[in-house]
């Protein structure tokens, strides 16, 4: 197996926005772990990234800036996902975050912008994300 060293910077730099969160994503590695395509991907948001929420854990680890990582339960309502809101807690530079199966994650930035690492799934970015159409009380 050969190790390709990449650098996060480098990779952002030719970053597509995600049409469903409209943040900027590049891949920067993928492995196969059991026969599954698992990614790791580096992503810059300047805004809110939508509700979802995965069938899978996912791992966050955040790099510059600094925001909330809202979590919630994912509820059907009239056809529709929304989520209870259970959680919000600061994250900063430095910190990593593993977000448990079927939670609700949105992460909101308290500046400018927040860059991360996440990883799981390649079907993160497809099929296993459900979008919630929003947190409610």
């Amino acid at each position: 197996m050969e190790i390709k060293p990449v650098r996060w910077r480098d990779a952002l730099k030719e970053a597509k926005v995600d049409p469903v969160t409209g943040i900027r994503i590049a891949r920067l590695n993928s492995l196969r772990i059991g026969g599954k395509l698992h990614e790791t991907n580096v992503a810059e948001a300047t805004r809110a990234i939508v509700g979802h929420f995965h069938p899978t854990p996912e791992v966050y680890h955040i790099l510059e800036g600094r925001g909330d990582l809202v979590l919630g339960t994912p509820v059907k309502k009239g056809g529709k996902w929304v989520a209870q809101e259970t959680s919000r807690t600061h994250v900063s530079s430095g910190q990593v975050v593993v977000i448990s199966a079927n939670t609700v994650h949105s992460l909101v930035p308290a500046g400018e912008k927040i860059v991360f690492i996440f990883s799981g799934p390649a079907s993160h970015l497809g099929k296993d994300r459900t979008i919630v159409e929003k947190f409610v009380e």
